[in-house]
């Protein structure tokens, strides 16, 4: 379920709170980390001449459903020490894209308004702002060089020979099409588009976890340390009912166990926020009546038969 869908019902249970409501809080199990997160869907390959090179019906590569590298990983047999370190990789990045998506919630939903009403220098100058946030991605190192020192040196090769003919595949489709832009600037773009897949998926899993929403709702809270962690189980939860259609009891309790952990400052800080981040409500408006319709003319009475003479006598 979209985001907004969860937040417009997290604000419809708001509004239903009884006032003063503040029961005791229950202590909240950590969240549990999303089945898969980062395994990825799989991709299709010929693993015995392609690699991960897939064409459609018209001779054009597709692009695997994961990153090029954690598609090329699934064609390697890697031994545990390997296998540990690509994991550990993997799980790193994740971690930060998924800290940046719910750390800049308001920027990220800032983009997309600008993006939508097509302003275009706006845009850039919020894209080049999250662009400098992304320091602590940015900082390891591109994720296929991540990846090549995790590898044992045979893997490595593999990898990159893999990676290789993947990138020769998508230069060549490039040149048939017409591209006349250098071999650099081709795998540029490529390497910026599955980036922003990445950054998709994070978007996805921070959204199941309650982070990207801790984030909108909770931006000016100041949050003590102890708070985060009770709140974001939460509204993990919230929305996970709120996906399987909970009944509005099971809303209302988690929104009040929500209420609980924050003190009498956040409280309507908080609720501001829900609505806040909400699209404003269409005003209703009264239905339009049905054109009247004049009631329908009677028929002409039929005219009246003509007396029968009668007879004269002679």
């Amino acid at each position: 379920m979209p985001l907004h869908c969860t937040l417009a019902a997290l604000a419809m249970v708001a509004a239903a709170a009884p006032p003063g409501a503040s029961p005791q809080p229950r202590a909240a199990a950590p969240a549990p980390a999303p089945a898969g997160a980062l395994a990825g869907p799989s991709v299709e390959v010929d693993r015995a001449t392609r690699g991960i090179v897939a064409r459609d019906f018209e001779g054009r590569v597709v692009r695997p459903e994961t990153t090029p590298e954690q598609a090329s990983l699934a064609l390697l047999d890697l031994d545990a020490a390997s296998r540990a370190g690509v994991d550990a990789v993997l799980a790193e990045r994740a971690r930060l894209l998924e800290a940046f998506v719910a750390e800049n919630a308001e920027l990220l939903q800032k983009l997309a308004t600008a993006d939508a009403a097509g302003e275009r220098v706006k845009q850039i100058a919020l894209a080049l702002e999250a662009y400098q946030k992304l320091e602590g991605v940015r900082a390891k190192g591109p994720l296929r060089e991540q990846i090549r020192k995790a590898l044992a040196p045979d893997a490595a090769e593999r990898f990159e020979a893999i990676l290789a003919a993947y990138d020769d595949a998508l230069v060549d489709d490039a040149r048939r099409s017409g591209e006349t832009k250098p071999r650099w600037a081709i795998l540029a773009e490529e390497r910026l588009k599955a980036f922003g897949k990445e950054g998709e998926r994070a978007f996805e899993r921070s959204v199941e976890s309650g982070g990207l929403a801790l984030g909108l709702l909770t931006v000016d809270l100041n949050l003590r340390p102890e708070q985060r962690g009770p709140l974001r189980e939460i509204l993990r939860r919230f929305a996970e009912l709120d996906r399987q259609g909970g009944q509005d009891v099971q809303k209302l309790s988690a929104f009040i166990e929500a209420m609980s952990i924050l003190d009498a400052e956040q409280r309507p800080k908080f609720i501001a926020r829900i609505r806040g981040v909400l699209p404003p409500k269409p005003k209703a408006t009264a239905p339009t009546p049905p054109p009247s319709v004049p009631p329908p003319v009677p028929p002409p009475a039929p005219p009246a038969p003509a007396a029968a003479e009668e007879p004269v006598d002679r």
